[in-house]
């Protein structure tokens, strides 16, 4: 199989695979999560059902009001304690959810991903759920193997939003979350949580639905500008008739000339 091919065929399985995420929407999770720093103690936690957008929320300064009547401002020296309560929320909430999928962005490794969840649990002494790696998806990635390397700039979720038209109120860049941990803003970094599963749950609706505005050059996908016209026919249900139907008469047509 050609690199085209390959390139062809994995487009064809992401845009199948957003298509049936949004058919499935009522079981479908968008999560998403700030820290401290790089690895560090997690702040707050945010997951979104991608059919209600309804969002379940676990933060550090929600559960230091909630639990210890205590002004968000005061809490630095409760950090420990107040991650063990949230990532126990989460993980608890999760475990009700398994056979769910659960959407990320480039949550993948120990840095930053369910493992870093996992781990920062374990620091505690819990035993987290594990979310099943099979229900997991990187809307990152889809996103790439759709429209390729180079279909937006880096910081690519910002970067789509704002191509997008996508609100960007209270997001932050990850500097700018350290700045504000430091800072003791925790409710800021908090909606900024927020905001990201919002723009990414309206990413995978438009990628699936063929809206999402991108800097990609669709045809470079397929090779040659004729090979998309061809796929695109393909897609469309007349158009892919009569394209299969030439197809068919063509062939027709070259095993008639070499009897000929």
């Amino acid at each position: 199989m050609s690199y085209v091919s390959r390139k062809i065929k994995s487009r064809r399985e992401a845009r199948k695979q957003l298509v049936e995420i949004c058919e499935k929407r009522h079981g479908v999770f968008v999560i998403h999560y700030s820290c401290e720093s790089f690895c560090g103690r997690i702040t707050s936690i945010a997951v979104r059902n991608l059919a209600t957008a309804q969002t379940r929320s676990f933060s550090i300064h929600q559960v230091a009001e909630r639990d210890m009547n205590m002004h968000p401002e005061n809490i630095e020296g409760q950090y420990d304690r107040l991650e063990r309560e949230i990532l126990e929320e989460f993980f608890s909430y999760a475990k009700n959810h398994e056979d769910c999928i659960w959407l990320h962005w480039n949550m993948r490794n120990a840095s930053y991903g369910f493992e870093a969840l996992e781990n920062r649990f374990k620091i505690h002494g819990e035993k987290p759920f594990r979310i099943p790696e099979s229900c997991r998806q990187d809307v990152a990635r889809l996103l790439i193997e759709l429209y390729g390397e180079n279909y937006i700039d880096h910081r690519r979720l910002e970067m789509l939003a704002k191509k997008n038209g996508i609100s960007m109120l209270d997001f932050l860049i990850g500097e700018e979350e350290a700045e504000a941990f430091n800072e003791k803003r925790y409710v800021a970094l908090h909606r900024s949580t927020l905001r990201k599963v919002d723009i990414i749950s309206d990413i995978v609706v438009r990628a699936a639905d063929n809206t999402l505005v991108t800097d990609a050059k669709e045809w470079k996908l397929y090779g040659s500008y004729f090979a998309f016209l061809m796929e695109k026919a393909r897609e469309h249900p007349i158009l892919g008739v009569i394209v299969a139907v030439v197809s068919v008469l063509g062939a027709i047509a070259s095993i008639a000339s070499c009897w000929s």
